[in-house]
């Protein structure tokens, strides 16, 4: 199958794709990797694919030997071959293209594909070519059969009692560079071998992504994936119909593109000859099971190409078992792609009166599915001081940001294809709200809580339709100061509003600024950021032990606080992302003002302040220009830590704010997070227990959710405040299943009390 590319063929490269196995056709390439169109899981239809290679490049999917896919010998059908006789025939197949595709002959030409591929391409080398790409390559099968291993054991797959003594037994000691293909089968040590591998007969492991979820529908992969210490590994590089943003994944499925492939309409299209009854599959057995490999490795052949002055890449993912080697990562993100929108959204904008002369902005967007029942959601950013807009434009809104600060995209998470959601700038003087009184920026929480309620009812004053929805308050962060108490003031007014409050979720919340400091020493020693030395000294000096000392109440110019101060220095290095503290911090500004007053969560010991929100950690699953699959973050490289450019930009330019009838006689210049309202802010409440307990008494459900690996507002507070509440534990921690995989875990308490944990950074 051959793709023009969409740019210019006449001067565009041209590129020869193969697939692997030996065995695997190389349309699995184009429909499920680099083609202009992707197979839907429906076996179908096609989607269009944002990322085509033949967007800059004219493309042949050759599907190589005899045999695979539609290709076949019209004088036999022995499905013997190998390594020899398959370069010979796609010697012979590429003479054959130019020869019907002539005007391709001076374009530049490259040889590309993945897996056995590493095998069919370099014995190609005496074509006339001008490069080589090869992906997740089997160039060696000595160095794939001597390293896997140590890639197992390393990523903690390898059970460290069978570890040692194969170590001890069969490789004198060292398994790091111990020739473990030439052990042989049936002996003691071949059998010890096999113990090396457990994620090949594990269902449940997905050996091309270790770290991704594996829900296979067909369990044949593990009877496929057999280590054979005499042959290579098969590598079916069987990526799915893998969608770019809709959770877990089979490990292989490729029942789609079998079925498109062998409609009758997709074959007569592609003129494939009726009388041969092809049955089209993508990995042929028969073929894989018959082909005899001749080379274990491509040394000489790679050579020869190099030596001719032939560039070659070989790119490897880091996180495939099945050909470990170590990868070569470029830390480039794709600019952006046009997506058709759908119609039907609604978008509100204005200011809602909070009392005291004070406007508060809204941004309300109406349910993608049935407004009329769908829940009507309050979500608030924290801070304090910093605008909800950033949860609409960063997070679960349905549009997001790009990163040119001028565009935007549609958001396949967002919250609004079930809920109808109101975004509230809050306090005064955050965003785009204001007073019509001259500029005083100090307030509390007291008086927040005033405002926010107001704000509520106005909203509901001018859209009275959703006053019986049910109600849900949201936010992150500093907003469990918010939610808390404007929770338990609804709850106390219930007889004059009416309105249908149901629950609050609060994200990462910070619950109790006792807790929070007093669990910073056990979270940040378990994640490896301080020294042993001065743990150990600490606790000799000032605690016996750690857990459960009351770190808040040390006197700040005691031995101890200074010791304390010193085991959280790590946690303040301007160069780690306390957000994530397993995701690299590259790409922020950290002489400009935005990045500073994001580095200042934890300066001092009381923490009477909190700078602490998911916009400015900037989502990673939703603010990447590659948001559309969660794992894309570790596939493609680092994100900044804080970015508030693209959002601040968008919201500053004229056309926007007139178009969201922004006053243009307050000159307003908004701010994600503006410095003067949190520097001038009081916090009233050093925790949230009586305010919670006091809606929980009134029938209100409340959800506290965090992300694990989050180091500023760590799950420790919501685990030891849900506790602490002093309700009935009705659920013990156990795992909530998704899609039968482990989502995260959850503890419940009577009173309606859920307190969830889910890998990943501030929620």
């Amino acid at each position: 199958m051959f793709v023009e590319s969409q740019g210019n063929p006449k001067t565009d490269p041209l590129v020869l794709w193969l697939n692997g196995g030996p065995g695997c056709s190389s349309l699995e390439g184009i429909f499920e990797e680099l083609g202009p169109y992707l197979i839907n899981k429906d076996g179908k239809t096609l989607r269009q694919n944002p990322y085509s290679w033949n967007k800059y490049a004219s493309i042949i999917f050759l599907e190589s030997p005899a045999w695979v896919g539609f290709s076949y010998n019209t004088k036999s059908k022995n499905i013997l071959t190998n390594d020899d006789e398959v370069a010979v025939a796609n010697y012979a197949a590429l003479k054959d293209f130019f020869n019907k595709y002539p005007s391709f002959n001076s374009n530049p030409f490259y040889l590309a594909g993945e897996s056995y591929a590493g095998v069919y391409i370099p014995m190609l080398g005496n074509f006339d070519f001008d490069g080589v790409a090869i992906g997740n390559g089997i160039l060696s099968n000595i160095l794939n059969t001597n390293t896997l291993p140590l890639y197992l054991y390393g990523h903690g797959l390898v059970d460290e009692e069978v570890w040692q003594k194969f170590q001890n037994q069969c490789c004198n000691g060292c398994i790091d560079g111990c020739d473990i293909l030439s052990i042989p089968e049936n002996t003691t040590c071949g059998d010890m071998q096999m113990e090396l591998y457990p994620g090949y007969t594990n269902d449940l492991l997905n050996p091309y992504d270790i770290y991704d979820n594996c829900e296979p529908t067909n369990r044949t992969i593990a009877s496929k994936l057999k280590i054979k210490t005499s042959s290579l590994l098969l590598n079916r590089l069987a990526r799915n119909d893998r969608p770019l943003y809709y959770g877990t994944i089979p490990c292989t499925d490729v029942s789609a593109t079998e079925h498109y492939l062998n409609m009758p309409d997709v074959q007569k299209a592609l003129n494939i000859l009726s009388n041969l009854n092809i049955k089209w599959e993508e990995c042929s057995d028969d073929i894989y099971n018959n082909y005899t490999t001749i080379y274990k490795e491509m040394a000489n052949f790679t050579k020869t190409i190099l030596k001719a002055n032939i560039r070659m890449i070989l790119y490897y993912g880091d996180l495939d078992l099945i050909t470990p080697k170590q990868a070569w990562i470029v830390n480039e993100q794709v600019g952006g792609f046009t997506t058709e929108y759908k119609n039907g959204l609604t978008f509100n904008t204005g200011y809602l009166d909070a009392g005291n002369d004070s406007l508060f902005f809204y941004w309300f967007v109406e349910s993608q599915g049935n407004t009329k029942i769908d829940p009507l959601v309050l979500w608030l950013n924290g801070g304090p001081g910093c605008s909800s807009l950033g949860g609409l434009f960063n997070e679960l809104g349905p549009y997001l940001i790009n990163k040119d600060g001028k565009t935007l995209r549609q958001n396949p998470y967002s919250w609004n294809k079930y809920a109808s959601i109101l975004f509230l700038e809050s306090p005064a003087w955050v965003g785009f709200s204001y007073k019509n009184i001259p500029k005083n920026v100090t307030t509390g929480d007291d008086e927040v809580v005033v405002a926010n309620y107001a704000a509520l009812k106005d909203f509901l004053k001018k859209y009275p339709s959703f006053k019986s929805n049910p109600l849900f308050l949201t936010g992150e962060s500093y907003a469990s100061t918010y939610l808390s108490m404007l929770d338990s003031k609804i709850v106390d007014n219930m007889k004059e509003t009416s309105l249908n409050l149901k629950g609050v979720a609060i994200g990462n919340g910070v619950m109790s600024y006792i807790i929070l400091q007093n669990t910073l020493l056990d979270y940040n020693y378990g994640h490896g950021l301080i020294d042993e030395k001065l743990w150990k000294k600490f606790k000799v000096n000032c605690c016996k032990c750690v857990d459960g000392c009351d770190v808040f109440h040390f006197d700040p110019n005691s031995t101890c606080t200074n010791q304390l101060n010193i085991m959280l220095n790590n946690s303040n290095n301007e160069l780690l992302n306390t957000y994530d503290y397993y995701s690299d911090c590259e790409g922020l500004n950290t002489t400009s003002s935005s990045s500073k007053k994001h580095r200042n969560t934890q300066q001092s010991l009381l923490l009477k302040k909190l700078r602490s929100n998911a916009l400015l950690n900037t989502f990673a699953k939703l603010n990447n220009e590659d948001d559309l699959q969660s794992d894309f973050r570790r596939k493609f490289g680092v994100l900044a830590c804080a970015d508030l450019f693209p959002l601040e930009s968008y919201l500053n330019m004229p056309e926007v704010q007139k178009a969201i009838h922004i006053p243009s006689n307050k000159k307003i210049k908004w701010e994600q997070c503006p410095d003067d309202v949190y520097d001038e802010y009081y916090i009233d409440y050093l925790d949230m227990f009586n305010f919670t307990k006091n809606y929980l008494n009134g029938n209100v459900r409340l959800l506290l959710y965090y992300g694990d690996i989050d180091g500023v507002c760590n799950f420790l507070i919501g685990q030891k405040f849900s506790r602490q509440l002093g309700f009935n534990l009705t659920t013990p921690k156990q795992a909530w299943i998704v899609d039968k995989q482990i989502a995260g875990f959850k503890t419940e308490y009577d009173r309606g009390v859920t307190f969830t944990t889910k890998e990943a950074d501030i929620m």
